[in-house]
């Protein structure tokens, strides 16, 4: 086997793990220990693959996207990848117990904020091109980042039930508020910067 595939087998062993352990304990409580003793590994092995269980988590939450196909639907059709990835989290009770814990909350927000920069990203250039103006690059990039990290905290907001929808009705909310705020942010501000 080579040293790829065992690695990919180690880290979905401790994923595998983490998510029972989830189920009884939220992410503070999980040790590394209580991990590596799950999986019949040592706790070197653990950290060879992660720096602690929240970036575990991170891996973890990152994984589940992963294989849902969600990453591949960002840039394609948003609304479908947002509905896909709303699904998953609700239909998750790992994840959602997860969210108990003020650090699992913060990691699953930075987590989906970070996956979801590059479609905000698309977006804003789609939008731009729609409208024949260009934002300035820092403000971009700014933008990419403020609006990722709303949308990340308003998905953990779904999961922890403050936003009670439908994965449905949650995607048309999100993409319909996405494409309302960047094409008027790129009619004002770009419109403003020759």
């Amino acid at each position: 086997m080579k040293q790829a595939e065992r690695s990919a087998r180690t880290k979905a062993a401790f994923s595998k793990a983490l998510r029972v352990r989830l189920a009884g304990d939220d992410l503070d409580g999980v040790s590394v220990a209580e991990l590596a003793r799950d999986c019949d590994l040592d706790r070197k092995t653990f950290y060879y693959h992660f720096t602690d269980v929240y970036d575990l988590f991170d891996w973890m939450i990152h994984e589940i996207i992963r294989e849902a196909g969600v990453t591949g639907l960002l840039n394609s059709d948003p609304h479908k990848a947002i509905e896909v990835c709303a699904t998953i989290i609700l239909g998750s009770s790992e994840i959602v117990h997860a969210l108990k814990s003020p650090l699992g909350r913060m990691h699953m927000k930075e987590c989906l904020a970070h996956d979801i920069f590059g479609a905000i990203e698309g977006y804003i250039r789609q939008r731009e091109a729609d409208a024949a103006v260009a934002l300035d690059d820092g403000y971009r990039s700014f933008l990419v980042i403020m609006l990722g990290h709303a949308v990340g905290e308003t998905f953990v907001e779904l999961a922890s039930g403050t936003i009670t929808l439908s994965p449905e009705r949650f995607a048309d909310y999100l993409v319909q508020t996405l494409r309302v705020t960047t094409e008027q942010i790129v009619a004002e501000v770009g419109g403003n910067a020759g």
